[in-house]
């Protein structure tokens, strides 16, 4: 099953104490060589290369390298507490291991930690003693948030049967609650997936809520991707993979789940393209927005910002199905959201967008971001618009300029 990885802690006190101005949500940032990582916290960027750039250093502040060319970041770092942690994850090497702080102070560190999907919680993952640990990361203390051993050999749906089985991935919802993915094949190659709901060490074998209900003929297995949690307001967007026994049978959806697990609709698929989240922009201790893969036309890589917004997943959803929505649904949305619905109705034509945001915005998604669409891409979509269309652009319209008056 693929793996997706978010590297952002919330819930702490981030670094939000170096400056007051915030980065656009419309940022778009060309993806130079190497380029692995691109954070922001305040009024600092932190970029990160998988190989040196012009000058000796992997890892720049400011646009000013902290360290020699012996010190790379493998992953994207993690903000806590004032402090940047690179290579969190690390277990070998342990020079490339440089906790920095923007006075410019650094040290190396020991503990292994990474950081979840719902972006709120340190933890490690232990599949030798199939626990779950939070980690404070200043103290090297390590506290368990669950063994899931107590739960093998349970009886009944709560349990696991298996003796053999691994932890494949765990998405917090909040700081004390997480949902955790067990591979009970206990190989790599897994087919079989329980899902917990856990919270302080109690456990409930949500399986049955989680997953689709599939034709086990037709399809050889579901795949599911936590790919973003919003813990403030209570939602998980999930992908779900269809694997069908031929092809033309797989397929994708995307829904919208709420923190007791009730589905609340359908969202758009995501592109493969953009399945890695390449940063994140923190502001004054708030998530603003990740930064994801992407690409212009002309095929060249970037990093586009995008935000998850629950309410605009699925205001988004309706707009591309053609469904009339009403100035009350659009009232609480400010400009950032109207105008990616306005544009998504041109989006959804095919429109050729000159903004080389829109272009590596829309190429996010799946609809859009296809062999298929990317010949066929055409400024002339006035035509093609629906009845239903014109009138959803005019209340948007309408709500701009509400909003911006």
């Amino acid at each position: 099953m693929k793996k997706w990885l978010s590297y952002l802690i919330a819930g702490f006190s981030y670094c939000s104490l170096f400056g007051q101005s915030i980065e656009p949500t419309d940022t778009l940032v060309v993806s130079k060589a190497g380029l692995n990582g691109f954070v922001v916290v305040d009024t600092f960027k932190v970029e990160t290369y998988a190989k040196t750039p012009i000058s000796k250093s992997f890892i720049y502040v400011n646009g000013n390298p902290i360290d020699s060319t012996r010190i790379w970041s493998i992953q994207l770092p993690i903000c806590h507490k004032n402090v940047i942690y690179f290579n969190s994850n690390e277990t070998r090497r342990k020079e490339l291991k440089i906790a920095y702080t923007f006075t410019g102070l650094k040290e190396h560190y020991s503990n292994v930690f990474s950081t979840d999907n719902g972006l709120c919680q340190l933890f490690r993952v232990d599949n030798v003693e199939n626990s779950i640990f939070l980690v404070d990361p200043r103290s090297g203390k390590e506290v368990v948030f669950c063994n899931l051993n107590e739960l093998n050999g349970g009886e009944g749906t709560n349990g696991l049967t298996n003796e053999e089985f691994n932890i494949e991935n765990v998405s917090f919802m909040n700081s004390e609650c997480a949902i955790v993915e067990v591979c009970t094949n206990g190989d790599e190659s897994c087919t079989h997936h329980v899902y917990f709901s856990i919270k302080q060490n109690e456990s409930k074998n949500i399986t049955n809520d989680f997953q689709l209900p599939y034709s086990k003929v037709k399809f050889q297995n579901e795949f599911i991707n936590v790919q973003f949690v919003d813990s403030t307001k209570g939602y998980l967007r999930l992908k779900y993979e269809f694997l069908g026994n031929i092809d033309s049978d797989s397929y994708t959806e995307s829904k919208l789940l709420n923190t007791q697990l009730k589905q609340v609709g359908n969202v758009l698929n995501m592109s493969s393209y953009a399945y890695e989240i390449k940063g994140y922009n923190i502001q004054h201790g708030v998530l603003r927005n990740y930064y994801l893969n992407s690409q212009l036309y002309n095929g060249k890589p970037v990093i586009v910002s995008y935000r998850f917004d629950p309410e605009l997943d699925i205001m988004m959803y309706k707009v591309y199905s053609n469904v009339l929505v009403s100035a009350k649904e659009l009232s609480c949305f400010g400009s950032y959201g109207l105008s990616i619905l306005r544009n998504l109705i041109f989006a959804k034509q095919n429109y050729d967008f000159s903004s080389e945001f829109y272009q590596a915005y829309f190429n996010l998604f799946a609809f859009y971001n296809n062999p298929e669409m990317r010949k066929l891409r055409t400024k002339d979509v006035n035509v093609k618009l629906t009845e239903v269309d014109k009138a959803n652009l005019k209340l948007i319209e309408a709500q701009e300029a509400r909003v911006t008056r």
